[in-house]
């Protein structure tokens, strides 16, 4: 686990508060900030749940315009990476890995892409890994959302040991929303990364989401306080 100290800056506030979920719990603090203590999600531990995914709102498991699971690719491409899956976790590592590896070009000159249109390109930045593992997951029957938020990562435009804009995707599974990065290649995510914002994608769109974290990067002021 990971204790994050986020402060606004001088003649800042925080407009957008992290958000609070079964592995990332959120503590206010004076001076409008607040601490976010991130876990590792560890599946071996999860598999013994009992939750499932029966109440969850359907616009998580259908398809939309930018999860487009219904696309006859994203469907055959799904099939194929999830045989012979052992369990719903193991599937949803299956997708992940096949992710990571089937979008072969990484760049970032793709302007927020439809799982479908990622699926024939297979090239984007990690909104576009983060659409289509979302998509293909809905296609094998793994409630999905996409999350908008920050990574760690040691080197960023000249800049060593900073938080920068990310986007990842959950599947629901066994009655919690857990973390799968198939940009950074990660399926047991490490809690280098903190949700700012999670959407089905049903009612907004990966511009806003963007949009929301990039104000929101300019104003705060991210220490680490204990690592575990």
């Amino acid at each position: 686990s990971v204790v994050y100290r986020m402060l606004p800056k001088k003649d800042k506030q925080l407009d957008l508060q992290p958000e609070k979920n079964d592995f990332q719990q959120v503590r206010s603090l004076g001076e409008g900030g607040v601490e976010v203590t991130v876990k590792r999600a560890r599946h071996a531990d999860l598999l013994k749940a009992k939750g499932h995914s029966g109440g969850l709102a359907f616009e998580y498991k259908k398809a939309n315009v930018m999860i487009d699971s219904d696309d006859p690719l994203v469907q055959r491409l799904a099939k194929g990476a999830t045989q012979g899956s052992r369990n719903v976790f193991d599937m949803a590592h299956r997708l992940r890995h096949f992710v990571s590896h089937y979008v072969r070009v990484k760049n970032l000159e793709v302007g927020f892409a439809t799982a479908s249109e990622v699926a024939r390109s297979r090239e984007g930045d990690c909104s576009e890994h983060a659409v289509l593992l979302a998509a293909m997951g809905r296609a094998a029957g793994l409630p999905s959302r996409v999350v908008a938020g920050l990574v760690y990562v040691p080197e960023l435009a000249g800049k060593k040991n900073v938080m920068g804009y990310h986007l990842w995707t959950q599947f629901h599974l066994r009655g919690r929303w857990v973390d799968f990065d198939a940009a950074l290649g990660e399926s047991e995510c490490a809690p280098t990364r903190i949700c700012l914002m999670t959407s089905s994608l049903e009612d907004s769109s990966l511009t806003e989401l963007g949009l929301a974290l990039l104000d929101y990067i300019g104003q705060v002021e991210i220490k680490v306080t204990k690592v575990e």
